[in-house]
């Protein structure tokens, strides 16, 4: 069965109502005359005014985020161009901490699927800190990582369980 997935409103409140608190708490904090402190809570509150507007961002997304069909899979936050099952070489269900994730693997450069500066941008961060440039999850989206696996399982090649500590070990390198 296709799966298709939208931002969960329920969790970008979460995530909203967080970001309002810390922002609230650094504005208190800054009420000093300690410059230190004074410091950290300006760049404290200019950092969760971007995540607000982040998350703002995201709430009036009403486009689809994450398709995996039998057309191929596509993120919205990752690709712009939907990969075909034809073109995907590999998968791995990888876990690194509490995050879990399903890297997707292709034949052609992942620099196919993606037209935005901003998400080459991001792909090169990922890898540069052991992340595979391709990697789907589940986070502020309205379906499960299980929901994710059957719908990959069902469309596309095996999916292989990574060994999380020689992946810890190689983005150790």
């Amino acid at each position: 069965m296709p799966l298709s997935a939208h931002y969960d409103r329920k969790k970008l409140t979460i995530l909203l109502a967080a970001s309002f608190g810390f922002m609230a708490l650094s504005l208190l904090l800054s009420q000093t005359d300690d410059p230190y402190i004074f410091a950290t809570a300006q760049v404290t509150f200019l950092f969760f005014l971007g995540l607000t507007i982040f998350v703002l961002a995201r709430f009036v997304e009403r486009r689809e985020i994450l398709r995996i069909d039998e057309n191929g899979v596509f993120d919205r936050r990752i690709i712009d161009k939907t990969i075909p099952w034809s073109e995907v070489e590999r998968l791995r269900a990888i876990g690194k901490g509490k995050m879990r994730f399903i890297s997707v693997t292709a034949t052609r450069p992942t620099t196919e699927y993606i037209t935005s500066g901003f998400k080459r941008k991001m792909m090169k961060v990922n890898e540069f800190i052991g992340f595979h440039a391709i990697g789907i999850n589940a986070n502020s989206i309205n379906v499960s990582f299980d929901q994710m696996q059957t719908a990959f399982a069902a469309f596309g090649p095996e999916i292989e369980k990574a060994d999380a500590k020689k992946d810890e070990e190689k983005s150790g390198e």
